[in-house]
């Protein structure tokens, strides 16, 4: 009943006003961490004595909001004073009540609406200040689009004159998320080789190498070897084992900078979203090894963290990999068939033993078993 009261009498403080264009803006600060939790502060840059705001905020994915609260640190918010016996000690203290109340909801699974009034239409105490704080979760293995916020309806009200003040609306802001991001990496042994971008520096792991590539030999990417994974830079992987792990780091970039879709480096871009992609050439095995096939028209929807090579080719149909290292004279693809000469696969690209009737691949020739 309390809050079906102070949404009317929200209706009544927001109908019926005049527009008015003011320098006044609301900052968001990054997403912070505290222990386990993570939150956002919004702060109002005004000119004006105010008693009341609403806006809607839309997150990007990956923030999801727990719980909002009334910021008091700065002194906004009038309140009034009260002494208390506290029940277990017996002490006297002094209990603050403040005027301002501040609803929310979540109308879609990315808005958060909320309004702030106090019943009695009491102005508030500063023209500028912290005024609220918005709980987050922030999922670890986020690493999508530059993470930004649009802020839309804000309305910030002045007692006299019912005039509405609007500060300037901020049309995109982008959080820096500091919190450490997780990502997992697996390269299948039946592959050996994979792609990846990451959003952080981290370390090679054993077991697993990274080339960049700029250049190509007939059908061959000349690969060069990297020591470390930088972040926002599109590789190749190799992993004679495969691999299957998790890299961890902090992001950074500045979010200002931050890509809005890839990153292209050499012959090589690596994707910050997922994106489908029909020209170019997608990693691929089709029975003898992976390669980088043209697609050839045909759709190919790429997660993000993964890479593609440029549609650089011609009339290649598929490009293998060459080691630009000193003691490296073979192809990629040939220390692969080296260590799979006896294994054959069927069309689908699995591995067979050919013991029924059909058509099989072996060291990458077709043969048929009648």
């Amino acid at each position: 009943m309390k809050r079906l009261l102070l949404l009317i009498c929200m209706m009544g403080l927001f109908g019926n006003v005049i527009a008015v264009d003011t320098d006044d803006t609301i900052e968001f600060s990054d997403i912070q961490t505290t222990g386990t939790r993570n939150y956002f502060d919004v702060t109002l840059r005004g000119s004006r004595i105010y008693n009341a705001y609403n806006m809607d905020i839309y997150l990007p994915d990956g923030i999801d909001v727990t719980s909002v609260v009334r910021w008091t640190g700065d002194g906004v918010y009038p309140y009034t004073e009260e002494t208390q016996i506290d029940d277990e000690t017996g002490e006297e203290k002094t209990v603050k009540t403040y005027s301002h109340t501040i609803t929310y909801n979540m109308p879609s699974q990315h808005l958060l609406r909320l309004m702030c009034v106090s019943l009695k239409s009491e102005e508030f105490l500063k023209m500028e200040g912290r005024i609220f704080r918005v709980w987050v979760n922030v999922d670890q293995r986020y690493l999508s689009t530059k993470p930004v916020v649009r802020v839309e309806a804000i309305d910030f009200i002045v007692r006299e004159g019912a005039v509405d003040y609007k500060p300037a609306d901020i049309i995109c802001r982008p959080f820096n998320i500091t919190a450490s991001r997780r990502i997992s990496v697996n390269v299948l042994s039946d592959n050996k080789i994979g792609t990846l971008i990451l959003p952080f520096e981290a370390a090679l792991p054993e077991g697993l190498s990274a080339y960049s590539c700029s250049s190509m030999s007939e059908d061959k990417l000349v690969l060069t070897k990297a020591t470390i994974l930088e972040a926002l830079k599109p590789y190749i992987l190799y992993a004679p084992a495969g691999y299957s792990g998790t890299l961890e780091g902090t992001v950074t970039t500045s979010p200002e900078d931050y890509p809005e879709e890839s990153v292209t480096e050499g012959l090589l871009t690596g994707l910050v979203v997922s994106k489908q992609l029909s020209n170019g050439y997608i990693l691929q095995n089709q029975g003898n090894g992976a390669m980088f096939y043209d697609a050839r028209g045909v759709n190919f929807t790429l997660p993000a963290g993964r890479c593609y090579l440029n549609n650089i080719g011609g009339e290649v149909k598929a490009f293998g990999f060459l080691f630009e290292e000193a003691d490296a004279v073979r192809t990629l693809r040939d220390a692969i068939e080296e260590t799979e000469q006896d294994v054959i696969y069927d069309l689908t690209g699995r591995k067979n033993v050919a013991n029924r009737p059909g058509l099989y691949i072996r060291e990458g020739r077709k043969y048929v078993v009648q």
